[in-house]
């Protein structure tokens, strides 16, 4: 029995490498790809040193799917990659393999936090969004989700400047993957987008209320990005609750900020198009500074449509 136990361990292993080489090989037709990430997302329900070493084959797989993929949009091979761990988290045996390798990469980028991480990162995001999957695998994709939010909401509120950067370019890519496909698919693409919309605005209001004008300011940004969405998704109350954060925090500038954050919060006051804004656009009218006086006026005929009266 020992005998017949290892010599199948052998030829699954001989299998396991055939079917890696394959997977990673550039010139291997998409069918045979699948195919091949298939069989080994497969071993990750098998028995507990076999599923890791498959795991780890996935890791290497979506590493080196990751690092050739264009960086605006995930490339064939990365979705088939994501693709073979999402069904492997439909299966209930090989869900925890699945889910580790994907919460492993998402770490690793986060923790590196460097421009081209965070690059592979919101592809990483990008080809999750994409999945069509039932409520098992969809819970994870959730969870995972998560740890990207925390990271991009975490950058969004540093005092770095290339950070907070890398942070809001995340940001604007996972609501264009994420929200985007909310529409589309089944329930749970749904879900998931609502989901998403909600961690966004979490991240966003705190970053809002940072008593650094900066911070705020780019914030505001992302909140005007992010309420674009909220009428196809129909998430009008919870919409309502960011608009009113990122107005009072602009008002907040608008009237005790640097002559620059000023008239970049007036300006972004405008582009939110909240008529709750008008009373401090109003007062900026007669502000010291010129250009903060112009982008009030300029702000107050984009909500009204009509020009201010001083």
């Amino acid at each position: 029995m020992k005998k017949r136990a290892l010599a199948a361990l052998a030829t699954a292993m001989v299998l396991s490498l055939s079917h890696f080489a394959l997977a990673l090989d550039k010139n291997t037709p998409a069918n045979e790809r699948k195919a091949a990430l298939s069989s080994i997302a497969k071993e990750l329900a098998g028995e507990k040193e076999r599923a890791a070493k498959a795991g780890e084959k996935l890791g290497a797989i979506l590493d080196d799917a990751l690092a050739s993929s264009p960086s605006k949009a995930p490339s064939d091979y990365l979705l088939d990659t994501v693709g073979a761990l999402s069904a492997a988290l439909e299966e209930i045996s090989a869900r925890d393999g699945a889910q580790q390798v994907l919460e492993n990469r998402i770490d690793a980028l986060l923790d590196d936090s460097s421009a081209a991480s965070y690059e592979k990162l919101n592809l990483l995001m990008n080809a999750l969004a994409r999945q069509n999957v039932g409520l098992m695998a969809d819970s994870v994709i959730e969870e995972t989700t998560k740890k990207a939010l925390k990271g991009y909401g975490e950058a969004i509120t540093s005092s770095n400047s290339g950070e907070r950067r890398r942070g809001s370019e995340g940001f604007a890519m996972a609501f264009e993957s994420f929200l985007n496909e909310g529409g589309r698919g089944n329930l749970w693409n749904r879900r998931r987008a609502e989901k998403f919309f909600e961690g966004s605005a979490e991240k966003i209001e705190k970053a809002l209320r940072s008593r650094n004008e900066k911070i705020s300011l780019d914030a505001a940004n992302l909140a005007v990005s992010l309420l674009a969405y909220s009428n196809k998704l129909k998430l009008a109350g919870r919409a309502e609750r960011l608009r009113k954060t990122a107005v009072e925090s602009l008002s907040a500038i608008l009237e005790g900020g640097s002559s620059a954050a000023r008239a970049d919060s007036a300006e972004a006051l405008g582009e939110m198009g909240d008529k709750a804004a008008l009373p401090a656009l109003q007062k900026a009218l007669s502000d010291k500074d010129g250009q903060t006086a112009k982008k009030a006026a300029e702000s107050i005929e984009k909500i009204t449509g009509k020009k201010p009266v001083k």
